[in-house]
């Protein structure tokens, strides 16, 4: 009778332990969450036009109504950030929070950085299932120290925080998430010659007191202006310059400018005879022009051609003469 007590008491002790084991692991069971990154949030591709002081691009969650101060042109528009959230508990509030981060060329740390910064979230409520959707907007910043950025992909990532109650162990639990940072900066833009410019077939001669000039304008018409014996005789169509800017922002003023000096225009093969000066260049649209909604502008350009003053009566060998000018186009 003795040994069947003590058997009976070793075989509740024993039970008794396994109920307190299941009783302990049960409540560290809580489903996995997951943040979803569906869209990177990006400030899309900007110009910097000077970085003697900090410039900020503010891009709202919504991702409308754009605010830019400083040296910085939006050439295409940003996207906030998109994220999806599963696995979280019904029905509730969940604080999100993330760092401020810094975006370098490449992602590689290569100076000068773009902060992010003041991000702009919504509240977040789960529904019926634990699921959410947001959007995430914020402010980039350019360093304002003077420092030149690159024309390149710009990149960065932070950490985002999200808070929120869980029944199911009582308490508040911070789930975390990696997410990147997006953009490019393109200060640059191209501009091509399309069309060249040509004073066509002339017949010209130069005399020591006088000289001849032809004017041609940057939509095509042509004027002469003949004094004594020098002469200008157009014997072929002129054709005035075209240059294209692209890449450039949309709907955007840029400034032209254009090569104030007196330019020679020599023989290709005879560059020490009689040359032409090449003055007075102008442009179309003059001093600025706007940008279409492609960021494409389109830029006649024409100039007077003068004849030299010659020790004698001469008449311009036949052949092709050449010169060089510049036009310069910025923001």
């Amino acid at each position: 009778m003795k040994q069947a007590i003590n058997q009976y008491s070793l075989t509740k002790e024993a039970s008794m332990r396994c109920l307190l084991f299941l009783f302990y692991i049960s409540p560290s069971v809580i489903s996995a969450q997951e943040i979803e990154e569906s869209i990177a949030l990006s400030f899309g591709t900007v110009a910097i036009t000077g970085n003697n002081s900090i410039s900020t691009l503010e891009l709202p969650r919504s991702g409308r109504n754009l605010v830019i101060t400083g040296n910085l042109i939006a050439v295409e528009n940003g996207e906030p950030g998109r994220y999806r959230l599963t696995g979280f508990p019904p029905n509730t509030s969940v604080d999100i929070e993330v760092d401020s981060a810094s975006m370098t060329a490449g992602g590689t740390g290569i100076p000068e950085p773009i902060t992010v910064h003041n991000f702009d979230i919504a509240s977040v409520f789960t529904n019926d299932l634990g699921e959410a959707e947001f959007q995430l907007g914020a402010s980039f910043s350019t360093s304002g120290n003077g420092g030149d950025y690159q024309d390149a992909p710009y990149s960065g990532g932070a950490q985002m925080r999200l808070n929120f109650w869980a029944p199911s162990v009582a308490d508040f639990v911070t789930v975390t998430q990696n997410v990147e940072f997006r953009g490019e900066v393109r200060s640059g833009f191209a501009l091509n010659e399309a069309v060249a410019m040509h004073f066509g077939t002339l017949f010209a001669r130069g005399e020591p007191n006088n000289q001849a000039s032809l004017r041609l304008f940057p939509d095509g018409r042509l004027d002469i202006d003949n004094n004594g014996d020098a002469k200008i005789l157009s014997l072929s169509p002129p054709r005035a310059a075209v240059l294209v800017v692209s890449g450039a922002a949309p709907n955007r003023e840029l400034s032209i400018g254009v090569d104030s000096s007196d330019i020679e225009m020599r023989h290709r093969d005879n560059p020490t005879g009689p040359h032409f000066i090449l003055t007075n260049i102008e442009t179309s649209p003059s001093g600025t022009g706007r940008t279409d909604d492609t960021g494409e502008l389109e830029i006649g350009v024409g100039a007077t051609l003068t004849t030299q003053k010659t020790s004698s009566n001469v008449v311009y060998p036949s052949g092709t003469y050449e010169a060089t000018y510049s036009i310069t186009v910025s923001y």
